[in-house]
């Protein structure tokens, strides 16, 4: 009983800190804030996340999850490259039409610290995802993510002043990832990029919003 209620409190907290960041901004939003939305202590807080960063980390990484629930469902038989490419369309394009999460994708690409942890994120949400299996791609990916990452955050920082949308973005790191670590030809990348415009097609960013929304959700703890 007590560990689902713990379960459930991190859920809660979850769900709190995502609706705070999208409703205040990132900057605005302290674990003192947190804890008060989720009517506990700010030491019971951090006895469940000792600092906002592990916090972030763990609101990011079930973002994450969530994104690729949503791909899989309309993947069937599509390659690795193109999944890739939609996720990162998918995060790009809802930090363009839901404020709270552009400010969590700018914190992400912000410095280096937090960059490498969002990278590491990725790596490992490819990885637990089996979208790179051969242990080959394991090796080049682990080298990729950061440089396709570091690349494309820098596009999504400038994106206005480049005039540059997230399909841009999204294909310039996919060729970046293929061409440059995994050594693709230009026809297996061009092939690529046409599969994932199709699963992109079967994706509406505002739909993917609602499930997040759904996947955040959480009924309050009754003491």
């Amino acid at each position: 009983m007590a560990r689902r209620k713990n379960q459930k409190r991190r859920k809660e907290i979850l769900s709190n800190t995502f609706s705070l960041i999208r409703a205040n901004g990132l900057d605005k939003v302290s674990l003192q804030k947190i804890a008060e939305s989720s009517n506990i202590s700010k030491s019971l807080l951090q006895s469940y996340y000792s600092h906002k960063s592990v916090l972030i980390n763990e609101l990011v990484d079930t973002m994450f999850s969530a994104l690729g629930d949503c791909i899989e469902e309309v993947a069937q038989d599509e390659n690795q490259f193109a999944k890739t490419e939609t996720f990162i369309y998918l995060i790009l394009t809802l930090g363009t039409i839901d404020p709270g999460i552009d400010q969590l994708i700018r914190e992400a690409f912000r410095e280096s610290k937090a960059l490498n942890s969002w990278s590491n994120m990725l790596f490992n949400w490819l990885h637990e995802q089996n979208l790179f299996e051969k242990q080959k791609y394991s090796i080049e990916i682990r080298g990729g993510v950061p440089f396709v990452a570091s690349g494309a955050a820098r596009l999504y920082a400038e994106k206005e002043k480049l005039q540059l949308n997230p399909l841009d973005i999204s294909e310039y790191a996919i060729k970046t990832l293929m061409f440059s670590f995994f050594n693709e030809k230009k026809k297996v990348v061009n092939a690529t990029i046409e599969e994932a415009r199709t699963l992109i097609e079967k994706l509406d960013a505002e739909r993917v919003l609602e499930y997040l929304e759904q996947t955040f959700y959480c009924e309050p703890i009754d003491d």
